[in-house]
C-alpha cells in the first residue's frame, strides 16, 4: 500500500463518514472510535489554529459564527501540510465564495490582512540598510537603482477601509495613525520591525511605487508610474525618508547607465 499524503491523510480525518478500510464490513469498531478521537483533535486544533490567525475577523462575525465558518472551511479545504503556521492562505478566498456573507464582503479583507501579518510576522529577516551605504550612493546612481525591500513587506488593496476596519475590530496599538472608520477604498503596508508586525494606511501613489520596487524596477521608473510620468523630486525624497525609517531598505544596486 502507498503511503497517504499529508492532505489525504487531512482529509480523512476531518471527514465525518471516513472512507471503509475494510471493504463492505466497514471499519472496526475500535478503530472507528480511535479515528473519530482523532478527527475531533484534528479539528479541534485547526480551529484554533485559525482563531488565532484571524483575530479581527473572528471579532467581526462572533466566536460562535467563526467556529462554525472555520468548521465548513477545514471540511472543504482540508490542510495539505502538518505546518498550521501554513494553513489559513485560503481562507479570504472561500469567505468570498461563502453565499451566507455575500452581504459582508468587507469580511474577506478582514481576513485578507489577518493572513496578510501572519505572513509578515513568518517572513525571513534581513538586515535594513545603514544610512552610511544609502548616503555613498550617488543621486542619480540612486534614481537609476533597483532596490531590494525587506522580505516581510506585504501590500494590500481594497474597495472599503481596510486597515481602518482592522484596528476597529482587534484591540492592539500597532501604529500611531489615528484611523476612522470613512467608508472609501483603502491600500496598507504591513512589515516586521523586531518580532512586531505595524500596519500603515498608504496612499495609491505610495502603493503603486512600492509594488514597482518589489517588482524589480528602478526607483524613478517606480516613482514616475506613480505619479502619472512626472518625477517629482519631493515625492522621490519623502519614499526614501520613509523606507529608511521604516527599516525596508535592505539592498540598493545602482546603475550608472541604462
Amino acid at each position: 500500500m502507498n503511503a497517504m499524503s499529508h492532505a489525504q491523510v487531512f482529509a480523512v480525518l476531518v471527514q465525518e463518514q471516513p472512507p471503509s478500510a475494510t471493504g463492505r464490513a466497514g471499519l472496526d469498531p475500535r478503530i472507528a472510535r480511535g479515528l473519530a478521537v482523532h478527527r475531533d483533535t484534528v479539528r479541534h486544533a485547526l480551529v484554533e489554529a485559525l482563531r488565532e490567525t484571524f483575530p479581527a475577523l473572528r471579532v467581526g462575525v462572533g466566536d460562535d459564527y467563526f467556529d462554525a465558518l472555520a468548521m465548513a472551511f477545514i471540511a472543504a479545504r482540508p490542510p495539505t501540510s502538518p505546518v498550521l503556521q501554513e494553513y489559513g492562505d485560503a481562507f479570504a478566498g472561500f469567505i468570498a465564495d461563502f453565499v451566507p456573507l455575500q452581504d459582508w464582503p468587507w469580511l474577506q479583507d478582514l481576513a485578507r490582512i489577518d493572513w496578510a501579518r501572519r505572513e509578515a510576522y513568518y517572513a525571513a529577516d534581513a538586515e535594513p540598510l545603514s544610512i552610511q551605504a544609502l548616503q555613498a550612493v550617488a543621486v542619480e546612481h540612486l534614481l537609476a537603482a533597483r532596490f531590494v525591500l525587506h522580505p516581510s513587506l506585504r501590500l494590500l488593496q481594497a474597495q472599503h477601509p481596510l486597515a481602518s476596519l482592522w484596528f476597529a475590530h482587534v484591540d492592539i496599538d500597532m501604529g500611531d495613525v489615528d484611523f476612522d472608520l470613512a467608508w472609501h477604498p483603502e491600500a496598507c503596508q504591513l512589515w516586521r520591525i523586531d518580532e512586531r508586525v505595524h500596519i500603515r494606511q498608504v496612499s495609491d501613489q505610495t502603493l503603486v511605487a512600492l509594488r514597482g520596487l518589489l517588482a524589480g524596477k528602478r526607483l524613478l521608473s517606480a516613482m514616475q508610474e506613480a505619479l502619472d510620468g512626472v518625477p517629482d523630486p519631493v515625492a522621490i525624497k519623502h519614499l526614501l525618508h520613509q523606507l529608511f525609517e521604516d527599516r525596508l531598505l535592505v539592498a540598493i544596486h545602482p546603475l550608472k547607465t541604462e
